[in-house]
């Protein structure tokens, strides 16, 4: 098992995501026509039987412009789903930097932790997404933040991620970091 399936949920394929009408299921197709339609008389923020928003799964899909349709109509950059992953974990972790960077613009909190306390760039740097790192960090990622013994920079360099290791070095507080 890989850094990022042990972080992340397996794609929600059930429930409203199995019905392609469905504001969830355009959701994860990416189809922006359908979920503008639905989001005349749904609301943005309706969780389906995982517990899952639409924005979570486009966010996890790499889907920006119906993020952005999503965070227009209401739904919360910030809104948890299952081990309290935010729609930012979900767009990092994917190397989804232009639906980050709608996130963070919309008012996503860059550190916000999920329950085993990694952050955006921590699953970033486990994924092996530099341009996501880069993102983050300019949006004033915390470099030095330790998930149990371990910091950005050790979880990059075990997903052999030297750009990722290259980046958080360049930013890390000297001496705070001991690569593991």
């Amino acid at each position: 098992m890989t850094i990022r399936q042990a972080i992340l949920p397996e794609p929600v394929v059930e429930g409203f995501t199995e019905d392609p009408a469905s504001l969830h299921g355009a959701a994860v197709r990416g189809d922006l026509g359908t979920v503008r339609a639905h989001l005349a008389d749904h609301h943005p923020e309706q969780v389906d039987p995982t517990g899952a928003r639409p924005l979570h799964l486009a966010a996890q899909h790499g889907h920006v412009r119906v993020a952005h349709a999503l965070l227009e109509a209401g739904a919360s950059a910030n809104a948890r789903w299952g081990h309290d992953l935010r729609p930012l974990h979900l767009a990092a972790a994917g190397g989804h930097v232009r639906v980050v960077h709608a996130l963070l613009e919309a008012g996503a909190r860059v550190d916000a932790s999920d329950s085993a306390s990694f952050t955006a760039l921590h699953t970033a740097a486990a994924s092996g997404h530099p341009l996501v790192v880069r993102r983050l960090l300019l949006a004033g990622a915390d470099a030095n933040r330790y998930v149990g013994d371990l910091q950005a920079v050790d979880l990059a360099r075990r997903a052999g991620c030297w750009r990722c290791v290259g980046l958080l070095l360049q930013v890390m507080t000297p001496g705070s970091h001991h690569l593991r």
